[in-house]
């Protein structure tokens, strides 16, 4: 049976009322669209949590999701209200009708609406939400505590250096965690609390886009998930899975020598800052993170692809990190 499909980044579904990026609205908008004219499919890129480049293939996490697609439409983000939305719209100013996306500008804005939820959540108490929240922290024990960690860290030693950069205390999930336990006992407060906040923004994600697969598939339009082979150095799989990488190996393309215009391309070759697999680690846990990194994805995406689905097989790779 043959279908039609369509690759829409979901950074560009902007719609009337978003806060300056395409959101989980207006991906419904798309669906509507995609069912009504017998469109199959509708394909995204990676929606995992970015790094800092903001590139869709920079994520910081396999199975985190990046809240910067989150609508703030009430009652998408519970607590917000209507006031609270048109505050940040007029506080991004011309960001918001933008043609390019102001990344660090929206980043603030929906930074900010989720620090006033979570505050106002934490305070109401909600039962029926406190449980769904539980539930939600208890199905995803696997990934989401270190994940939520690495958050705090990030926070802690800033955005702009990876953990191999991070100072020593930082620097191994060993090491880290007994960091947390001592700030815990200096001020327990304010490091749960980071703590609990990292886990409400991911319950926010996984529920929008968990309803937005309800929806499209009513609508019998299946979602497209796109899977980097590789997972970003600077993430939390590779800073607590280590082993399961060769950290000291990138990988890339080899030279390319159509290239001319770009010299390290010509003669060295694409160096994506991506660490390879330690197949044989991997063979003997069974490919367990691999099976959980598809397990995520399939909550949310019917279909999916895999970027370089060679590199299974095969991987051109360099003794060096890009930055390095």
């Amino acid at each position: 049976m043959k279908t039609t499909g369509l690759l829409i980044p979901a950074f560009s579904t902007r719609r009337n009322g978003d806060l300056g990026i395409g959101d989980t609205l207006g991906m419904r908008d798309w669906v509507d669209w995609a069912a009504e004219f017998k469109v199959g499919f509708l394909q995204l890129l990676p929606i995992n949590e970015n790094g800092t480049d903001e590139s869709p293939y920079s994520g910081i996490s396999s199975t985190a999701l990046d809240p910067i697609y989150l609508s703030f439409d009430p009652p998408e983000i519970p607590y917000l209200s209507q006031i609270d939305l048109e505050a940040a719209r007029t506080s991004l100013g011309p960001h918001l009708t933008s043609h390019l996306i102001e990344y660090p500008a929206v980043r603030a804005a929906k930074l900010r609406l989720l620090e006033i939820a979570f505050a106002r959540f934490e305070a109401e108490s909600d039962d029926l939400l406190t449980g769904e929240l539980d539930s939600f922290k208890k199905q995803n024990v696997s990934w989401l505590p270190d994940y939520c960690l690495f958050k705090l860290l990030i926070e802690l030693n800033g955005e702009d250096l990876t953990w191999d950069q991070w100072p020593e205390e930082s620097r191994t999930p060993e090491s880290a965690r007994k960091l947390v336990r001592r700030m815990r006992e200096d001020d327990p407060q304010s490091v749960d609390t980071r703590i609990r906040f990292f886990a409400f923004i991911q319950w926010l994600c996984f529920r929008q886009w968990r309803a937005l697969r309800a929806h499209a598939d009513f609508q019998n339009v299946k979602l497209m998930g796109d899977v980097p082979i590789g997972i970003s150095f600077h993430s939390a799989d590779v800073f607590f899975h280590r082993s399961i990488f060769h950290v000291n190996w990138f990988a890339g393309t080899p030279p390319e020598g159509y290239s001319s215009d770009n010299p390290f391309i010509h003669e060295w070759g694409q160096n994506w800052g991506v660490p390879v697999y330690d197949w044989e680690a991997l063979t003997q846990s069974g490919f367990a993170w691999w099976r959980a990194r598809i397990a995520h994805i399939t909550e949310i995406f019917r279909i999916f692809r895999i970027d370089h689905v060679l590199g299974f097989y095969r991987i051109y790779a360099f003794p060096w990190h890009p930055r390095k």
